[in-house]
């Protein structure tokens, strides 16, 4: 784990300059996944090769996650997917188990998925701690989630690049599985934008965690109701955040048209 301090008149600097976010960020030695912001200031962060992860050791869930990802990230779909793993950079008494999930109703869900992370064994193997997971409904899991995930490895793959934000939203009545009482989420989000050229395009969504009554583009929100749904802020560091369509819903058969 990594203590982080927030330098954003460091990447004011770079940009000015004419510096790309990526080559600012490698000058100070910081990730690559944190080029456009962190979500919240907290100090603890797990620092992974594929993604960066806040983790809550009360629930077991992920707080947020984000990642980085390149058109040359993606591949490696002949790849067999490992076992899920218990995160030993945890301490014993704050990890999530396997056993929690045995005879659940819920899947573990993915926040970042596994099919982002093939590039290497160390990001494949990251992919599939059990850190990075909620529990999520099965229905839920198998169908629109996976889809949506589906949307932005595509999405990714026809641009120059991705920065993906994603966690469960928690409620105060939730409920909890397993003997460590891992928190079942009443949903998760997921906050997304692409650069093509100079351009940079964002989309957010809002997934409740149920078998879905609805389809994806009823599930879009503005990244500014995201943000008030998590108390979190996203995408700061991006050049003209304000600009771009952080307050109203993006159209999602029209997004990137």
């Amino acid at each position: 784990m990594k203590r982080w301090g927030t330098q954003g008149a460091v990447l004011a600097v770079a940009f000015a300059c004419g510096w790309t976010a990526s080559a600012a960020y490698a000058r100070r030695g910081e990730s690559e996944h944190l080029v456009l912001g962190k979500p919240a200031r907290h100090e603890v962060l797990l620092e992974r090769e594929g993604y960066v992860c806040l983790y809550d050791e009360l629930r077991r869930n992920p707080v947020w996650e984000v990642y980085h990802l390149l058109p040359a990230y993606l591949g490696g779909a002949g790849i067999e997917r490992p076992s899920f793993l218990v995160d030993r950079d945890l301490p014993a008494g704050s990890r999530a188990s396997n056993a929690d999930y045995n005879g659940s109703a819920f899947d573990k869900g993915h926040m970042v998925p596994w099919a982002d992370q093939r590039r290497s064994d160390g990001t494949r193997r990251e992919a599939m701690l059990l850190s990075n997971v909620v529990p999520q409904d099965r229905v839920l899991n198998r169908g629109l989630w996976g889809r949506l995930e589906d949307r932005v490895r595509t999405w990714a793959g026809e641009s120059d690049e991705a920065y993906v934000f994603v966690g469960p939203i928690p409620s105060p009545d939730a409920g909890a599985i397993g003997e460590r009482r891992v928190t079942v989420p009443k949903a998760m989000f997921k906050v997304v934008a692409v650069r093509r050229a100079e351009r940079w395009h964002t989309i957010a969504f809002v997934v409740p965690n149920a078998e879905p009554s609805m389809e994806e583009p009823e599930m879009v929100r503005s990244i500014a109701e995201v943000e008030r749904l998590t108390g979190f802020s996203f995408l700061d560091l991006m050049p003209g955040k304000r600009e771009l369509e952080s307050r109203t819903p993006a159209d999602l058969e029209e997004w990137l048209e």
